[in-house]
This record gives structure tokens, sequence and C-alpha cells, in this order.
């Protein structure tokens, strides 16, 4: 067995060919040096030292906290209604001091109760942070109204006591989980 030994050929490379090849030489050659630099760019740069703050419709929020709140008290008016119905009363005959002589019925009670219950719509837990997420939409997310914030619901609740004579226990459940909530977003912006 023979092997013959490979022979180097000779290949024509046209000048077109050899100027395409150069081209894309020198263009890669470009890129790596492009890339090289935008990279050290990014490691010789300084970190921002300012914190931008990011663009929140705070409008939206309120409008959705004000229609939730039409449809709460809606709910509250439809239950006063049929209230008095069910007594026999129509509500427009009532003046404001003969709401006074009315009796519950165990129906509006039963709603009531559910309204006010630990997951109703008047309950603690979802007045409370209602009252906190208007809050904040108000203040524009900034934390350093907080103080603000607090004092102003703060003395709404003390009205709201001192017309009605002391609050009632779901009021004072939801004054405490707006504090408390309150609170949580101090310490979460605060870091």
């Amino acid at each position: 067995m023979n092997i013959n030994p490979v022979q180097q050929q000779n290949r024509y490379v046209s000048p077109v060919t050899q100027r395409e090849e150069q081209s894309a030489t020198t263009a890669e050659k470009a890129g790596e040096e492009t890339v090289a630099h935008d990279y050290d760019q990014i490691l010789s740069a300084e970190p921002k030292a300012t914190y931008e703050k990011p663009k929140v419709s705070h409008g939206a929020t309120i409008a959705r906290l004000k229609e939730e709140s039409e449809r709460i008290h809606g709910q509250l008016i439809r239950l006063v209604k049929e209230l008095l119905e069910r007594q026999g009363n129509p509500a427009a005959s009532l003046e404001y001091n003969e709401f006074a002589s009315l009796k519950p019925d165990d129906i509006t009670i039963e709603e009531a109760q559910t309204l006010i219950g630990s997951d109703g719509v008047l309950g603690a837990a979802q007045t409370s942070e209602r009252i906190v997420e208007f809050a904040k939409a108000i203040s524009g997310g900034d934390p350093e109204k907080i103080p603000m914030l607090r004092d102003a619901i703060e003395k709404g609740f003390q009205e709201v006591k001192g017309m009605l004579g002391g609050l009632p226990e779901v009021s004072k459940e939801t004054h405490r989980l707006v504090m408390e909530r309150l609170d949580h977003w101090a310490q979460e912006m605060n870091g």
C-alpha cells in the first residue's frame, strides 16, 4: 500500500474576495473594539447618587376607591330601605330623628353583621386597607407624609368617637389596623 503525499493546491483568490475577507476581518476587529470600549465604560461608570421615584398614577387608585366607597354606601342605603319597608315605613316619610325608634329585624341584623364581620367589606381588615391605600394615594407614595397622615386619621377617629359617644369594637379594631399598616409602610420605606 502506497500513501501519496498531499500536494498543496494553489487556490486562486480574486481581488474582490480578498477585499471582502479583509473588510470582514476589519469589521470583526472594530466590533471587538466597540464591545471592549463599552465594557470599559460600564466598569468605570459611577453609580447614580440620586434615587428616582417611579411614576405612579395615584388618580386611578383614588377613582377606584371612590367607586368602591359609593358601592358600599349603596349597600347600606339598600339595607336601611329594606328594613323600613319590612316595617311598613316608606323610607322617604321618616325624618332623621325618627330613625332612633326603628328596631332592626333579624334579616337586617344578619346582613349588617356580614358587612362588618371579619371578611365583610365594612369589617376592620378591608376598611383599614382602604384607608391606608387612600392615604398612600393622596400622599403620592411619599413616606415623609406618614406622620401628617397618621395625625389626620387619628383626628378623624376622635371626631367620630365624639359624635357617637365612643367607638364600636369594629371601629376600634379598624383604628388599630390602620395604625399598624401605617407603621408597616413606614418600615418598608425606611428599609
